[in-house]
């Protein structure tokens, strides 16, 4: 005969409580909350890690509406594609720069890029996030196409972007362009 998940689950959470109580009477309360509180937090975090590594296998293992490869970080980009700095200048008010990065995808598939991380770094080497994080994009099959974001600074101060782990130097003709 099967037992109900609520029997089952309170036997579980009183033979907890139990060693609780057990355990507080032999090293000290203080130490058991101490013990509990790491414990359940570790917890908490290799779920939510599973959960996030679960949705990222199973994003990239089933194929989209559109057909569509996903890519979420550098070294999947480099499988099928690239990217580099296409344009960069400084907005009309002046403190703000504009940074358009082309992706290319050269495979046969539609590639989506998704949990995109990018930054701009200064010359002095200090890193300026996006005001607007970008999200995601889907670049054709065989095509370019472009992702533009600003960050707090003039565009002769910024030295590289960094797109994942990779770091894209800004050259001459991307600072001779406009976004």
């Amino acid at each position: 005969m099967r037992r109900p998940f609520g029997t089952v689950a309170f036997g579980i959470v009183s033979f907890g409580l139990g060693c609780v109580v057990l355990s507080s009477l032999v090293v000290g309360c203080k130490d058991t909350a101490s013990t509990i509180t790491e414990k359940s937090i570790s917890v908490a975090k290799e779920t939510t890690k599973g959960i996030e590594d679960g949705v990222e296998k199973g994003r990239k293992s089933g194929e989209s509406l559109d057909g569509a490869t996903i890519v979420s970080n550098a070294a999947d980009l480099a499988a099928k594609g690239g990217v580099s700095v296409y344009a960069i200048s400084s907005e009309a008010n002046g403190s703000d720069a504009t940074i358009t990065l082309a992706f290319e995808n050269t495979s046969d598939k539609p590639m989506r890029i998704t949990k995109l991380e990018v930054m701009a770094l200064d010359n002095e080497g200090f890193v300026l996030k996006p005001h607007h994080a970008p999200s995601e994009l889907t670049v054709a099959a065989k095509a370019k196409d472009k992702l533009t974001f600003s960050v707090a600074s003039k565009s002769d101060k910024l030295a590289k972007v960094r797109c994942w782990d990779k770091e894209l130097e800004i050259g001459p003709e991307a600072r001779k362009r406009t976004p």
